[in-house]
């Protein structure tokens, strides 16, 4: 592993290719055969679903968009900071797959849609696109963006914006890329990944981490044995939702952030979440690491990941 690992270069490396990277791996879209797809029924608003207007086409493909849903979320290079993500789609989506600590995670693969998330400054530092006019489905980026999300209106419960594309010149590889829709929509709260115990906030575990460290050792074990199943029920929200196809890239990432010489130096826990602090070596020398672990329905599983070359306090 390199040195001077952070948690927001982790999530550049890993997260958002394992999490968001979903997005370059999408099939295409079965059913849609037209040149426009659209849902028929009229958005119906309610507490977790707004509605839009507009369209976005991609080489000369459009899609219609009809429901808006907006989340406030954990920034995936910051945990300190939030950010607003905005998903605009064709067709509706069921109350229960928000119950998620990111709008991503919600995403029914199936519908045409895309994703723009805003950061405190205003600016869009994330866009998902999935349309049946890009190969493959999907693609994502990061950082920099073609499309521009603004909100004419930001309120604790609710947004109301507008997203908007110049397709003038190709905005992904090689095709054209319009977007131009408006939308409103109720301001859900993502769930929020457990906080970095320490002695002073925790009660401290066995040694070996207790039953936390248990399901660390079979998740990094999982890992190197390419135990997809084991990955599915112990590894982060992403995890669980992935395609067999997708999980399997995202191993490849995972072995070298989760070395078989890792070892847990200490740990603390408090009612459902853990942090275990631990420790690798390679070539470069040694990796020290915070992992966060929260029970979930009777199991423990993995959470958030900080890293660094240095050991935590």
């Amino acid at each position: 592993m390199k040195k001077s690992i952070t948690h927001e270069k982790l999530a550049r490396t890993a997260f958002l290719r394992f999490v968001v990277f979903f997005s370059t791996l999408i099939p295409c879209f079965p059913g849609i055969a037209g040149i426009v797809c659209a849902a028929s029924e009229k958005p119906v608003e309610s507490s977790w679903q707004g509605s839009a207007t507009g369209s976005f086409t991609v080489n000369g493909k459009t899609v219609n968009l009809k429901y808006a849903y907006a989340m406030e979320e954990q920034d995936a290079f910051d945990e300190k900071e939030t950010v607003i993500s905005v998903l605009l789609t064709t067709e509706p989506l069921s109350k229960d797959v928000f119950n998620t600590e990111k709008l991503y995670f919600a995403v029914d693969k199936s519908k045409p849609s895309i994703i723009y998330s805003v950061d405190k400054t205003g600016k869009t530092n994330h866009e998902t696109i999935l349309h049946p006019g890009i190969e493959g489905g999907g693609i994502q980026r990061s950082g920099i963006t073609s499309g521009v999300l603004t909100f004419k209106t930001k309120a604790a419960k609710s947004v109301v914006g507008a997203v908007a594309v110049n397709s003038s010149k190709p905005s992904f590889q090689d095709f054209k890329y319009a977007v131009k829709v408006s939308f409103k929509a109720p301001l859900m709260q993502g769930q929020k990944k457990a906080p970095t115990l320490n002695a002073s906030t925790g009660t401290s575990l066995p040694d070996d981490g207790g039953e936390p460290g248990k399901s660390l050792r079979e998740y990094i074990s999982a890992i190197h044995k390419d135990d997809l199943d084991t990955i599915k029920k112990i590894g982060p929200d992403g995890a669980r939702k992935a395609s067999a196809a997708e999980l399997k890239q995202a191993v490849e990432i995972f072995k070298s952030l989760y070395p078989k010489n890792l070892k847990i130096i200490r740990g603390f826990i408090k009612e459902d979440v853990a942090t275990l602090y631990v420790s690798s070596s390679d070539e470069d020398g040694v990796s020290y690491g915070a992992i966060g672990m929260k029970n979930k329905k009777g199991f423990w599983g993995v959470d958030i990941q900080k890293w660094s070359d240095k050991p935590f306090d």
